[in-house]
């Protein structure tokens, strides 16, 4: 059922991207190049539900979720969790992003829930050339793979509930502090669960796994955390090192 799930949502945003491009050009003249384009598209889909059976066959490919929910509460401009660990947030300083924080969808006295995850997908074969056809087009899979299970996941969560959420990723405009995934990936585990690991620059292995974070809200929306002066970098720095 979860590959059902999976692949539709692959294929509804493959369909979407032709319709795109179909209702882009309408002449006569570029009317070849739109079929050339949507002749490519339906090869592609085909492509990648003969490599998603294959690999599923093989067992060759690892796809994984490690979730954790605490409660939160805001304090300051950091989320606070129930055992104690600060998620320092930056605030955004334009008028158009309303100078708004991830921090300001939590109460400062209310606990709220929160959920922590980590999403990854890896083939357990690679190929020997990196750079071939075979290992581009596992990478790319495994990436859309992982995209596609975060936005099942979190459809399974709140949409039957009827509840606004959103999912920031980590090192994301929303939260662009890529340190942040070192706690996401100690509170859910994930190195133990998942095999997924994180090195001094923070960068992640495998390469195509997400570090995200589960907030419902009435207003909650995604936003980009522009304009940061230096004396909120000072403060932001003070509270990373607390």
């Amino acid at each position: 059922m979860k590959k059902i799930i999976i692949l539709s949502f692959l294929m509804i945003c493959i369909l979407a991207l032709k319709a795109q491009e179909v209702r882009k050009y309408t002449t006569t003249e570029q009317a070849p190049w739109v079929s050339a384009k949507a002749s490519l598209a339906s090869k592609a889909e085909g492509q990648v539900v003969a490599t998603i059976d294959g690999k599923e066959a093989e067992g060759s490919l690892f796809l994984g979720v490690a979730l954790r929910y605490m409660n939160a509460t805001r304090c300051g401009n950091d989320i606070l969790l129930d055992d104690g660990t600060h998620l320092p947030m930056l605030r955004s300083q334009t008028l158009a992003t309303q100078c708004l924080s991830l921090a300001d969808y939590f109460d400062a006295e209310r606990p709220l829930p929160i959920g922590l995850f980590c999403a990854t997908a890896y083939a357990k074969q690679i190929p020997a050339d990196a750079k071939s056809y075979e290992a581009l087009m596992q990478h790319a899979l495994c990436a859309r793979l992982v995209e596609a299970t975060a936005e099942w996941l979190q459809q399974c969560i709140y949409n039957k509930e009827r509840v606004r959420a959103i999912r920031p990723a980590i090192g994301y405009p929303v939260c662009p502090d890529h340190a942040l995934k070192h706690t996401v990936l100690r509170l859910t585990q994930a190195q133990q669960r998942l095999g997924v690991s994180i090195n001094e620059h923070h960068s992640i292995t495998p390469s195509t796994s997400v570090c995200a974070l589960f907030i419902a809200h009435p207003e909650a929306r995604l936003f980009a955390v522009e304009g940061v002066d230096d004396a909120q970098r000072t403060d932001y720095e003070k509270r990373v090192n607390s």
